[in-house]
């Protein structure tokens, strides 16, 4: 059975507990958004294309970089580090230090940073933990105290305050459904933010802090030709006729009337938001070949979406494309980009892409991973890699207005700007 298979199965609870313990060691990169870095390649650190993008600034945080995100004019950047528990902010003209501060946080809260438009932060709620405990809490925090009935928090970077918890509800919350988001991402107006929770993307408007619904990850197919004769026994009586899909990713559309979202199964599915509507879907990749949609983006046109896959394991050493361009509208494959193969403790593991991202003009596409970061070029006439640098860790990359790019290694921020 393919180990995709094996995961879905167990996530549906048609697993023996020591089943899913094997499967979730070999498959963290695509279930759980894992922290837990990969050793970098053999050849880490070779660097080819620096005609077209120069490292400028380097900035060090305190512990593991969870995210990065550049404020809408490009004048701040922001990063998530310490498994989410501490944010700290650069103004960009000199690269000082305005804000730093932390937070309470949770073992599974901390995948996620974004600058609203009005220059507020968002984060995801933590998870896990009891903030009325922690001592780096805000006061609202340690009132709540335990925050899993919340997506995300919106914070004043100014004062490194809570502004609103989404969904937003009065104290003692009447409603403790657990709503915990380990990833999130808002709309280029700032008018929505999707969170991750559980198998589904809940829909957010900004304006009220109101959930406006859910957006539920179709059902897979049974496909009992990958049953295990155990399994098929086991379900005699009462064979299913599908299993549940998970979202994994997620990205507006530019003009902010569509919802993407990447799931374990290698689906992209497309939700318009005015009505929830879940538009078309597509294989991003096969069911049967372990792959997962770990990032996703939107063009800034609309009309072409990028897709980073994470393998759960490793198939053939010969598959070392890990990002592909595709046709909004219709999942057209426009361009199937290669990433990096390398030999960790005698297994072949292709790049786990964590992070792409277009430059605002739309001439370039990054992507950050396990083994590498790469820019492309991604044109009709053809695709062109403008930069590579082999070293590992890379989780979270971020274009400015200006087309700084922004990239976490570990606990340092390289910014890069591209060479005219």
């Amino acid at each position: 059975m393919k180990l995709k298979f094996l995961v879905v199965l167990a996530a549906a609870g048609t697993l023996s507990v020591t089943a899913i313990l094997a499967i979730v060691l070999v498959s963290v990169s695509c279930l759980a958004g894992s922290q837990v870095p990969l050793p970098p390649p053999s050849n880490s650190g070779d660097v080819a294309g620096s005609q077209h993008l120069q490292v400028v600034k380097r900035l060090q945080t305190k512990g593991f970089i969870n995210a990065v995100a550049w404020n809408a004019d490009g004048t701040r950047l922001a990063a998530l580090s310490l498994y989410g528990s501490t944010i700290t902010i650069w103004e960009t003209k000199n690269w000082t230090v305005v804000k730093e501060f932390e937070r309470c946080s949770g073992p599974y809260s901390n995948n996620s940073l974004a600058f609203l438009p009005d220059g507020s932060l968002v984060t995801s709620a933590p998870v896990g933990t009891d903030c009325s405990k922690d001592p780096r809490s805000a006061e609202t925090d340690r009132k709540y105290g335990v925050l899993s009935m919340f997506s995300v928090i919106q914070w004043n970077p100014d004062t490194g305050k809570p502004v609103r918890y989404y969904p937003e509800m009065p104290y003692p919350p009447p409603d403790r459904t657990v709503r915990a988001a380990n990833t999130f991402a808002a709309s280029k107006d700032g008018a929505f933010i999707g969170a991750i929770s559980g198998r589904d993307v809940l829909l957010y408007e900004t304006h009220g802090a109101t959930l406006v619904r859910t957006l539920k990850t179709p059902s897979l197919p049974a496909h009992p030709e990958l049953w295990t004769e155990s399994y098929r026994k086991q379900v005699a009586a009462h064979p299913p006729t599908s299993f549940p899909d998970y979202a994994k990713s997620l990205a507006f559309s530019p003009d902010g009337k569509e919802l993407a979202v990447g799931t374990l199964s290698g689906m992209v599915n497309f939700f318009t938001l005015k009505d929830g509507a879940l538009r078309y879907s597509f294989a991003a990749y096969p069911f049967t070949s372990s792959l997962c949609v770990r990032a996703i983006a939107y063009s800034p046109d609309g009309q072409s979406i990028a897709t980073g896959k994470a393998r759960i394991v490793n198939l053939s050493k010969n598959d070392n494309i890990t990002t592909n361009v595709w046709r909004v509208g219709d999942g057209a494959k426009l361009a199937a980009l290669e990433g990096e193969v390398s030999t960790i403790q005698g297994v072949d593991m292709p790049d786990r892409i964590n992070t792409i991202a277009w430059s605002p003009e739309g001439g370039a596409l990054a992507a950050g991973g396990s083994a590498s970061l790469r820019v492309w070029r991604v044109a009709a006439s053809g695709d062109q890699l403008l930069y590579l640098q082999k070293q590992g860790n890379n989780y979270s990359l971020a274009y400015s207005r200006q087309s700084a790019l922004a990239v976490s290694t570990d606990n340092q921020i390289t910014i890069y700007s591209s060479v005219p």
